[in-house]
């Protein structure tokens, strides 16, 4: 009679703690999806502002932009009203290291009105933007 009472209060632990394991990570994929969704939407409806680089004026300028999980810190160095260089200070992303290549596409192009890395479409729009907004601190 002992023996059935403890392992009846054995087996309604288990399912107890086997239902909470289970409640909780339902809670945290839930969770988990609500920031995902947010993320997502944040980044897709970032616009990207073509700065005329004829109203830049000469110098060093600092960028940044953050959504959520990315961002991108850069300098650029603008001269005669072109984009000189664009180094990369600090990029936090997650799958989107090849973004960094639509670096070399606003430098050959002079313009942000360029193509993303495909792949890595997010990570580039966080570039675009920090550039962009190193761009306006020059006008």
């Amino acid at each position: 009679m002992r023996n059935k009472k403890i392992k009846g209060i054995i087996t309604a632990t288990l399912i107890t703690l086997l239902l909470g394991i289970y409640i909780i990570d339902t809670y945290k994929k839930q969770k988990e999806e609500k920031e995902y969704l947010e993320y997502k939407k944040q980044i897709e409806s970032l616009k990207i502002e073509n700065v005329d680089i004829d109203n830049v004026k000469d110098g060093e300028y600092i960028g940044e932009s953050k959504v959520v999980w990315l961002s991108a810190k850069v300098k650029i160095i603008v001269k005669d009203h072109q984009i000189q260089d664009i180094e990369i200070l600090e990029h936090i992303e997650q799958k989107g290291k090849d973004a960094e290549k639509v670096v070399a596409r606003i430098l050959e192009k002079q313009s942000l009105d360029v193509d993303t890395v495909t792949g890595a479409t997010y990570s580039s729009k966080i570039i675009l933007k920090a550039t962009e907004d190193a761009l306006k601190k020059g006008l």
